[in-house]
């Protein structure tokens, strides 16, 4: 056998073992601990720097040695992962460059505690183990299924290709070892070229993508919008008892009490809006999207931090809160859609100032010693009370509405049957159109797209689903 033919067999042999090697060197040496699996996606160019790290004990990280603890040591942090068994590691990831630590610090992921329903794959794929935990950040909530299965998916084929070339190296240096003509030694070398430029073009294509966009290799998952709800105050139980004894009496029952009988006040709810003729789901969706079924609720709306509430816009223009002390103006002249200050506006809206008048109101004043400069929602429907200017009140002796054909007291709506008789009332949920029940409800501005319409939807639907 010429020794000139056990050449590229070396040379082949040289290559496969380093490859492997190689790339292992591209991860942070976890000592002897596996590397956080699951979505790790999150960590950016650092999504193989993850250690799944003991709790308890002593352990070797990077040349180093570390005391377990219920942290990550040094330079690393905690991140989103899977490490096995659960409850005994902590997962870490390697600090961030310093062109993205700043955000990172800003906008670190909040894991979410709920838990998603791992689906069942009818075909298995070696490797794939899913992880219930999703996250939310900067105002996204991530879901790791798909990006789990596709990168798994894709780091399969990657493999099956590797293998498959190795195999087509090795059967066709054996036949050109042992080639027994010129012929056989001839096709055992097209054979040999064309598993080398196979295996080149599956990890060339993998590089390029990985330099591209590690998103294309590893995929984070689905990006969902956060649908809050409406922020509020809950007024303390002692306050609201003295509010609810200021309310008229045919508005008073059992069910104003902190903390709720939920049970009893969507069952309440219920029997109202099919007295009324009002849909039940969206009565329902109403409920609990503005006030969570809290009858104590309370919304200060010049504190709304968006550029949804034109109060929040015109107090920071303003600059004065309610005890007299001012502050800076620093809110733009133009904060419409398209305005070069959009963005300034926005910040400002989400970062600046909130009134001084009392949270929860002094049930002892008849106005409750709010500041009515401004309008405050109240009660389970959080229904708006306007400002004392332009003869807004119905009773002029104190903050009130009319709805229909009666006049709330801002008391009244603090009671459950008073603000679920006042919802129900609302001329926008005279209809049969679910969507211009809700839209018209929250503003006819806010359509698909706006958090408390879409909200009020989802809940809309579900309901209908059961």
């Amino acid at each position: 056998m010429p020794c000139r033919r056990l050449i590229p067999l070396i040379v082949l042999a040289a290559v496969l073992g380093w490859l492997p090697m190689s790339l292992a060197r591209a991860e942070e040496n976890c000592g002897s601990y596996a590397h956080c699996g699951g979505n790790t996606a999150n960590v950016g160019k650092y999504a193989d720097q993850t250690c799944c790290l003991p709790k308890s004990g002593t352990y070797t990280l990077s040349g180093q040695n570390y005391t377990a603890a219920d942290a990550c040591p040094g330079d690393w942090y905690k991140t989103v992962g899977v490490c096995k068994p659960d409850g005994q590691f902590v997962c870490c990831a390697k600090t961030l460059p310093k062109e993205t630590a700043a955000a990172e610090k800003t906008a670190k992921p909040t894991q979410v505690t709920n838990q998603l329903v791992v689906p069942k794959l009818s075909v298995p794929i070696p490797g794939l183990v899913f992880t219930k935990d999703f996250y939310e950040e900067s105002g996204n909530l991530y879901v790791p299924l798909l990006g789990q299965y596709i990168s798994a998916f894709f780091k399969y084929i990657l493999g099956v290709g590797l293998v498959a070339a190795a195999v087509m190296l090795v059967w066709s240096g054996f036949l050109y070892v042992y080639g027994s003509t010129g012929l056989q030694v001839s096709d055992a070398k097209k054979k040999i070229v064309d598993a080398l430029i196979g295996l080149v073009i599956i990890l060339g294509a993998y590089v390029i993508l990985s330099n591209l966009n590690p998103n294309l290799v590893t995929p984070s998952g689905l990006k969902v919008g956060v649908i809050k709800a409406k922020p509020f105050v809950l007024m303390p139980a002692k306050d609201y008892a003295r509010a609810v004894k200021e309310a008229r009496s045919e508005f008073k029952s059992d069910m104003d009490k902190v903390p709720p009988d939920e049970n009893a006040i969507y069952a309440y709810v219920e029997t109202r809006a099919k007295e009324l003729g009002v849909n039940v789901c969206i009565a329902k969706g109403i409920v609990q999207t503005e006030s969570g079924g809290n009858p104590n609720a309370v919304n200060h709306n010049e504190n709304f931090k968006s550029l949804a509430a034109q109060e929040r816009i015109d107090f920071l223009r303003g600059g004065v809160k309610f005890s007299g002390a001012g502050f800076d103006k620093k809110m733009p002249a133009d904060c419409s859609a398209g305005s070069p200050d959009r963005k300034t506006c926005e910040t400002i809206a989400l970062t600046g100032p909130i009134n001084d008048d009392p949270e929860f109101g002094d049930p002892s004043k008849v106005d409750g010693g709010f500041d009515w400069n401004w309008s405050h929602d109240f009660g389970l429907g959080m229904i708006n009370v306007g400002t004392k200017r332009g003869n807004n009140w119905c009773n002029p002796a104190t903050p009130s509405r009319k709805i229909g054909n009666e006049c709330y007291t801002w008391f009244d709506l603090l009671t459950a049957k008073g603000a679920i008789d006042a919802m129900l009332h609302h001329p926008a949920l005279k209809g049969s159109n679910p969507d211009s029940m809700a839209r018209g409800y929250v503003g006819q501005n806010c359509g698909t797209g706006c958090a408390p319409y879409d909200l009020k939807f989802k809940i809309f639907s579900d309901c209908l689903g059961k």
